[in-house]
C-alpha cells in the first residue's frame, strides 16, 4: 500500500458581493483573510508566496480553511507552480466552491484538479456529490518549460445561468486564453472555497506553491479599473500596475500612456508575469526628477474603461555615485551661547553642491569621538540641510529640511574634526576647524557660526571660511552671508621640500591644492631610481603634502624632486617653472669638515661684524644642530 500524505488548504475569506485579493504580501495567512486549521504545516515563503510545508509522514492529513459564499456570478483566479511532475497520486484541486469546511471528506461542489495519468497535466474541472466525482470539462493539454515544472495562472467564472468558463495562462501571466466552457448549475450555493494538496512522494511535501488568489463578484463587475502604482524599473521601463485584470489589447496600446517631461509616449507596452502589470518602455533615459504618468482608453475585461486623463505622480531619482565635495560641510554652529536670534543649540549645515538627487542611506557624519550613521533619506539637489540633536530638531524645523540625529557629536568651540562619508567609506568632505577662523573676536565668544565662504573652492582652507554676518548669527537652511566665490587664476607653486627622514618628504605649496591630484602618487617622482612615492597624504589646510617613499633616500647626495599634472580646485596646472626641488639627506659633520674661513671683528664705522664658514668637505651639510660661540676665560663656550 502506497504511503498518502493529504494536505488540505482552504482558500481566503470571501463575503458576498465583495472582492477579495490574497497575494500573501503581508507575510501571513492568519489575518486579512483569517485561515484557520493547521496553520503550522504552511508558510509564506521569501518570494510572498503559499507554500506547503508538510510532515514527510505517512498519510498525514493538514488542512486550513476560510469562508466563501460566491458560487453564481462569480470568478476564480489563482496561480499555480508545482515543482515535481503531477500524476494521479500527487496532484492539486482547487475547491471553487464547497458546502462543507472539511474538503477531505463528503461535500458539494466543484473543483479544478491538476495532476492525471500520462502527460497530459490539463487543468480539468469536476464535480463532487457526496463523496463521488465527475468531470464536467476536460482541459487542454499543458506545454511545460521542463519536466519537473507546472506552472499556470488559472481564471475560471461562472455566471447566473450556471456556465462555466475555463481560462488559463501557462506562462503565469494574464494573457488568459479561454479553453473550455460548459453548463451545470447542479449547486448553485458555496460556503467555502479551498485547496487539497496530495502526495505519495516524501519529496513533494514542500513543492506545492500558490499565489494570487482572487474570488471576484461578477455582478458587481462595472467598477472601472484605475492605475495602483507606477514603480520605476530602470531609467528607461516603468512598470504601471492597475487595480484589475485589464484587456490585453488596450494595456498594450502605447498610445495611451503618457509621460510628463517632454517624454510623450512609450515605444512598447508589455504584460509581464505580475498580476495587472504591464511595463513601459521608453527611447530616452529618464533623468532625476518629479514625473506625471497619464493613462487614457484602458479598458478590464469586461469593457469598463480607465477615467479619461487618469493620472499618477511619482519621483524618479537616478543612480548617482556622490564624490568629494558634492556634499560640503557648509555651517558649523559650535558656541551657540549668546545667539541673537537662532534657537542657542549646535547644528550643522550640510549642502548638496550638485544637480542631482543623493541618497544618503548608510552615510555617516562624525566628529573625532562619536558617529551617526544616516538612514534612508534623500536629499534634492542644491538643497541645504540640518543637522542637528534629536532634542532639537524641532527648533530647527522652521529654517528648513532638519534631521534629528543620535548620538549627536557634540562640537568643540575650538578644534574639531568633522567628517562625512558616502556608505562605501569613501570621504565627501572634511573640516578642521579652529576659533581662529572666525577673523573676529567678539564673534568667536559665542552665538555666531562659521561659514564657508566658497563651497566650490573645496580646498580653500582658513581662508575660506568666517564668522556670519547675518544679524540673527546663522544661515541655516539658506545661503551664506559670507558667500563670495573664491576660485582663482593664480598658478600654484612648490615653496618648499623637506626631508623628514629617509623615507619621507614634506612637500609644501603656495595655494591649496586639489585633493584628488595632491593625494595621487603619480603626481611626484625624485630622481636617482627612487621613483613616485608609495602614498601621498593631504594635509587639512589642502597646501602640504607627506610622502612616503619605498627606497631610502641616499644621505650626502643630492637628488631632484619633480611635481607633474597637479592642480589647484579651479583646475590651475601647478607652474612649470617651479616645480622642482633639491633634496638632501646630509652627512654627519666630522672634525675639519666646516672650517672658519673669514673674521672681520673690527669693522669700519657704519660696518658689521661677520664670521664666513667653509664646507671643507665634499658632501652636503647640514648647519641645524651647528652652534657659533666664543670661548669664555674660564675655556668654556659663551654667547653661543
Amino acid at each position: 500500500m502506497k504511503k498518502i500524505l493529504l494536505i488540505s488548504l482552504l482558500l481566503f475569506s470571501k463575503t458576498i458581493f465583495c472582492q477579495v485579493n490574497d497575494s500573501f504580501s503581508d507575510g501571513n495567512f492568519s489575518q486579512n483573510p483569517l485561515w484557520n486549521g493547521d496553520v503550522s504545516y504552511f508558510q509564506v515563503n521569501p518570494q510572498k508566496q503559499l507554500q506547503s510545508q508538510g510532515q514527510q509522514l505517512a498519510s498525514q492529513t493538514i488542512s486550513l480553511s476560510t469562508a466563501n459564499q460566491l458560487s453564481l456570478n462569480a470568478s476564480w483566479t489563482f496561480l499555480v507552480r508545482l515543482n515535481f511532475n503531477p500524476s494521479t497520486t500527487n496532484f492539486v484541486r482547487i475547491y471553487l466552491s464547497a458546502d462543507k469546511e472539511n474538503l477531505k471528506g463528503s461535500l458539494n461542489g466543484y473543483f479544478i484538479q491538476i495532476g492525471e495519468t500520462g502527460a497530459a497535466d490539463a487543468c480539468h474541472l469536476y464535480k463532487q456529490t457526496g463523496t463521488s466525482t465527475v468531470r464536467i470539462l476536460t482541459g487542454n493539454q499543458k506545454t511545460r518549460a521542463s519536466a519537473a515544472l507546472f506552472l499556470a495562472r488559472i481564471k475560471v467564472t461562472r455566471d447566473a445561468f450556471g456556465k462555466w468558463d475555463l481560462f488559463t495562462d501557462i506562462t503565469g501571466g494574464n494573457n488568459f486564453t479561454l479553453e473550455k466552457s460548459v453548463v451545470d448549475k447542479s449547486f448553485v450555493t458555496s460556503s467555502f472555497s479551498g485547496l487539497v494538496c496530495r502526495y505519495a512522494t516524501a519529496s513533494r511535501y514542500n513543492q506545492f506553491i500558490f499565489d494570487d488568489f482572487s474570488i471576484d463578484d461578477l455582478t458587481e463587475n462595472t467598477t472601472p479599473p484605475t492605475i495602483k502604482s507606477v514603480s520605476v524599473v530602470d531609467g528607461f521601463n516603468l512598470d504601471i500596475t492597475f487595480s484589475k485584470p485589464v484587456d490585453l489589447s488596450s494595456a498594450s496600446a502605447a498610445n495611451n500612456y503618457n509621460l510628463s517631461g517632454g517624454y510623450g509616449a512609450p515605444t512598447s507596452a508589455s504584460s509581464t508575469a505580475l498580476a495587472n502589470v504591464y511595463r513601459l518602455t521608453f527611447p530616452k533615459e529618464l533623468i532625476s526628477g518629479n514625473y506625471t504618468l497619464g493613462v487614457n482608453n484602458v479598458k478590464d475585461v469586461t469593457g469598463n474603461g480607465i477615467a479619461a486623463n487618469s493620472l499618477i505622480n511619482f519621483v524618479h531619482i537616478k543612480t548617482y555615485t556622490p564624490k568629494y565635495g558634492d556634499l560640503v560641510i557648509n555651517e558649523i554652529f559650535a558656541n551657540p551661547s549668546g545667539s541673537p536670534s537662532l534657537p542657542q543649540k549646535e547644528f550643522v549645515e550640510i549642502w548638496n553642491t550638485t544637480s542631482e538627487y543623493i541618497l544618503t542611506a548608510g552615510w555617516k557624519y562624525a566628529d573625532q569621538t562619536s558617529t551617526y550613521t544616516f538612514l534612508r533619506d534623500t536629499i534634492k539637489p542644491n538643497q541645504h540641510f540640518i543637522l542637528t540633536t534629536q532634542a532639537d530638531e524641532l527648533l530647527f524645523k522652521p529654517y528648513g529640511k532638519t534631521i534629528g540625529i543620535s548620538p549627536w557629536p557634540s562640537l568643540n568651540n575650538d578644534k574639531d574634526m568633522l567628517t562625512l562619508t558616502d556608505n562605501t567609506g569613501n570621504l565627501i568632505d572634511k573640516v578642521a576647524y579652529y576659533d581662529t577662523w572666525y577673523k573676529d573676536e567678539q564673534k568667536k565668544k559665542g552665538g555666531y557660526s562659521l561659514e564657508l565662504v566658497d563651497p566650490k573652492n573645496v580646498c580653500g582652507g582658513t581662508q575660506n571660511w568666517s564668522a556670519s554676518n547675518d544679524v540673527s548669527g546663522g544661515t541655516p537652511g539658506k545661503p551664506n552671508s559670507v558667500y563670495r566665490s573664491q576660485i582663482s587664476s593664480e598658478i600654484p607653486k612648490l615653496l618648499s621640500a623637506s626631508v623628514i627622514d629617509s623615507i619621507t618628504v614634506r612637500v609644501e605649496f603656495s595655494k591649496a591644492i586639489d585633493s584628488l591630484s595632491a593625494a595621487n602618487p603619480a603626481s611626484y617622482s625624485i630622481n636617482n631610481g627612487i621613483g613616485n612615492p608609495k602614498s601621498a597624504t593631504i594635509e587639512a589646510g589642502f597646501n602640504v603634502s607627506i610622502l612616503k617613499f619605498s627606497s631610502q633616500i641616499t644621505r650626502g647626495v643630492e637628488h631632484k624632486l619633480t611635481l607633474t599634472k597637479l592642480t589647484d580646485c579651479a583646475g590651475n596646472v601647478i607652474s612649470a617653472t617651479e616645480n622642482t626641488a633639491k633634496l638632501f639627506i646630509a652627512k654627519k659633520i666630522a672634525l675639519n669638515d666646516i672650517l672658519l674661513s673669514e673674521v672681520l671683528f673690527n669693522p669700519k664705522v657704519g660696518g658689521v661684524d661677520f664670521v664666513e664658514i667653509y664646507n671643507n668637505s665634499n658632501q652636503v651639510l647640514d648647519l641645524k644642530d651647528v652652534q657659533l660661540a666664543n670661548l669664555g676665560a674660564d675655556g668654556k663656550a659663551a654667547n653661543i
